[in-house]
């Protein structure tokens, strides 16, 4: 060790730079593996700044303690390496969800690159040690103008960045929207940087736990009463329903050929025949957080917190006897999907976040075909929910490159700013229409799985929310608006069924055709999603399937939790 140290001589000074240095590397690694920040050279430039800045935070709180400060950082750094070596990507709430819910079993498959994990740590923990040893012989630390003028430095950057982000959203956009995008995009790259990507991360996961544990005791097995289902009447199997709900993720309905649109965005799905398109759709909420839960329990924008206390559809067709499975694209952390996961038969995530640059809902097709498999060879009813990342922003990140059929698109653009600004705006609708078209072969794919199977099988298919593309309003863009247009709230809904659900349910299929340009809402979908699936309960008794049904006044719940009229953004322009 003494002959390694005197072959490489290390001043106190360039020791004390060197462990900067080791502190910094890792958010290299970060813009490095991450797709967008890779990109885009001022998010990625932006990045590094920010960790140097961090970094320079470090020595200019920590004075003489700062290099133990900066050992104990990297105490992180296997984790930061680990997830580049097994995932290729940063550290994310998916990828820390995924590390907690790995089995004894996938570790050991992936034994040999631990080894090689373990052996850069200890080599990068050695660089910093000899550092570290170096410095204390004669400890420096950073003048006191050095570090006042590093603090100055990072809050002028990070102000710098809030207001560029403040600019961003639609002039439309109120006050307090654009100071929480503001204050919410600038935090979100601070946890971008090393070791804070992993803390926050794994902080919001221990969150999501303890949150789940507390509803899932809260609701138990659920609060609903099942009065007859497939199951308890005992159907023979070759009559036993499969269910498929597929939540679509920012579907504007003016954009799918099926309802009108000019351009071919939905060819697959427009020959098929066992199609049922509705027409009058709106969401409940222009934020995923807040439409999801509304699109799988009874809550709806006047009584929201309903499921906290009932459970969700995951625990009713759980009481109604059928198989239930999650099948996500989305590293959700909402309370009400985390509550019903460790409900369903079977739960898969892909990890992704909605920020990922390649996000492709293909993914999980090959799980679905497994899952289907199970289902019939247990000859039992299910319900099955996938969870699609859909068409959420960036559009051109949502479909392999095969599927750019409208050009030019926002692909080679590296920031927001760009893909949003006002020239660009055709570029952003062709790679809008791009996902749509790949949303039409992934739904006709499903639609592939449930025509060949022997059981009475069918899927429904509806977005969260809409989305603004700057076209009924330029300054309209995206989603989340407190005031939407109609683009943010009008959703395509999609029902598509085999012949032997059609041939088993004659009446309810005509019903379903007679209804699909009656006014809707997705607070609806529950209850139709009861009674496709042959069940009867008295917290369902009517559902549009039903020819009683009559149209109802549609509301929805704003991000600041207000209940507004959803039906009068029709006739806004």
């Amino acid at each position: 060790m003494k002959a390694f140290f005197r072959h490489f001589q290390l001043t106190p000074r360039r020791a004390y730079l060197l462990m900067a240095l080791l502190c910094w590397l890792p958010t290299c690694l970060i813009v490095f593996a991450d797709k967008q920040a890779s990109e885009s050279l001022f998010l990625g430039s932006a990045l590094l700044v920010l960790a140097a800045l961090c970094v320079g935070m470090l020595g200019a709180i920590g004075g003489r303690v700062a290099p133990i400060l900066g050992a104990i950082w990297l105490l992180f750094f296997p984790a930061e390496i680990a997830s580049y070596v097994l995932a290729g990507e940063p550290v994310s709430f998916g990828l820390v969800q995924a590390t907690f819910q790995t089995n004894p079993g996938e570790i050991m498959e992936l034994f040999g690159l631990y080894i090689v994990i373990a052996a850069i740590t200890l080599l990068y923990w050695f660089m910093y040690y000899w550092a570290f040893i170096v410095w204390r012989k004669r400890p420096i630390v950073l003048h006191r103008k050095v570090r006042w003028g590093i603090a100055a430095a990072f809050t002028l950057f990070l102000l710098a960045v809030m207001v560029k982000m403040y600019q961003l959203p639609s002039k439309r956009a109120s006050t307090l929207y654009k100071l929480d995008f503001a204050v919410t995009y600038t935090a979100s790259k601070l946890c971008k940087v090393f070791p804070i990507d992993i803390l926050y991360n794994t902080g919001r996961y221990i969150a999501v736990r303890q949150e789940e544990k507390k509803y899932s005791q809260q609701i138990g097995d659920g609060m609903f009463e099942v009065a007859s289902s497939p199951q308890s009447l005992q159907l023979p199997a070759s009559k036993q329903p499969i269910i498929l709900f597929v939540i679509g993720e920012t579907g504007n309905m003016s954009h799918w050929q099926l309802y009108g649109y000019e351009r071919p965005t939905t060819p697959l799905l427009a020959e098929r025949e066992r199609l049922i398109a509705f027409s009058d759709v709106l969401s409940a909420a222009t934020l995923t957080s807040i439409a999801v839960p509304m699109m799988i329990s009874r809550s709806t924008p006047r009584d929201f917190k309903r499921w906290q206390h009932e459970g969700s559809l995951i625990h009713f067709f759980n009481k109604a006897g059928f198989l239930t499975a999650w099948l996500g694209n989305q590293a959700s952390s909402f309370a009400i999907v985390r509550a019903s996961s460790n409900k369903v038969d079977h739960y898969f995530n892909t990890g992704k976040e909605v920020e990922s640059m390649v996000a492709y809902d293909s993914e999980l097709l090959p799980h679905l075909d497994d899952y289907l498999g199970s289902v019939i060879e247990r000859k039992r009813a299910a319900c099955i929910v996938l969870h699609t990342m859909g068409s959420h922003f960036r559009y051109d990140a949502r479909y392999p490159i095969e599927f750019e059929r409208f050009t030019p698109t926002t692909r080679s653009y590296k920031t927001t700013n760009s893909v949003l600004h006002q020239s660009n705006r055709e570029a952003l609708i062709n790679s809008y229409d791009n996902s749509i078209l790949y949303t039409d072969f992934f739904l006709n794919e499903i639609a592939h799985r449930i025509d060949a199977l022997d059981r009475p099988a069918l899927f429904l298919y509806a977005p969260d929310h809409g989305e603004g593309l700057g076209e009924v309003d330029p300054r309209s863009l995206l989603h989340g608006s407190e005031h939407p247009l109609r683009d943010e709230l009008q959703i395509p809904m999609i029902i598509a069924y085999n012949k032997r659900y059609e041939r088993l349910n004659p009446q309810l299929i005509a019903t379903l055709k007679e209804k699909s340009r009656m006014p809707i809402s997705i607070v609806d979908i529950p209850s139709l999603l009861v009674r496709l699936g042959g069940i009867t309960s008295p917290e369902f008794p009517i559902s549009i399937a039903d020819s009683t049904y009559q149209s109802r006044k549609r509301y929805y719940l704003s991000p600041n939790l207000k209940v507004r009229s959803a039906d009068a953004t029709l006739h806004k322009e």
